[in-house]
């Protein structure tokens, strides 16, 4: 997004509203973390509509990636599992990446930029939403794992079971 340089606060909510219309949520991703910067920068703090589109933004991303991961997690009869698995861990580290930056974003930029109870009921219920989510994305993974050994195990033991005695 290099050759839009230097915009200001009112054109890069423009733009985001633009990205937002189109639905390249990414690239709304990127607009609005511009603006966040722009805005930080200067000692101020998000007005509610671009902490929506903020919102907006991110969310639907994750969304995105989320209903991606959901499907291959889904199964496939006839493709190679392991091939699926590697696509779906490329995925997993995607969605935990977009999560990462936005908390780094929230963090490192809009935290700094509000104080006393405005911080503690909005920004920070924000962070944790967010955080929640990364979580949430860990914990799928482990889960995933774990049913797949339990399936492991329970296949190999119906096996050893379904043999007649000799």
């Amino acid at each position: 997004m290099q050759i839009f340089g230097a915009l200001d606060a009112p054109q890069l909510v423009e733009l985001v509203r633009v990205a937002e219309t189109a639905e390249r949520y990414e690239d709304m991703c990127k607009f609005v973390k511009a603006l966040v910067q722009n805005k930080t920068s200067k000692g101020q703090d998000l007005d509610v509509e671009e902490r929506n589109l903020l919102s907006v933004a991110y969310k639907n991303v994750v969304g995105s990636k989320r209903a991606s991961w959901r499907t291959l997690s889904g199964g496939f009869d006839d493709a190679d599992e392991a091939l699926i698995e590697k696509y779906k861990g490329i995925v997993e580290n995607e969605l935990e990446n977009i999560c990462k930056e936005v908390i780094a974003l929230l963090v490192d930029n809009l935290l700094k930029t509000v104080s006393g109870k405005k911080r503690r009921n909005g920004s920070l219920l924000f962070e944790n939403e967010w955080r929640l989510l990364s979580l949430l994305g860990r914990i799928q993974t482990r889960e995933r794992l774990v049913q797949r050994k339990i399936k492991r195990i329970l296949s190999k033991s119906v096996g050893r079971c379904s043999r007649p005695p000799s």
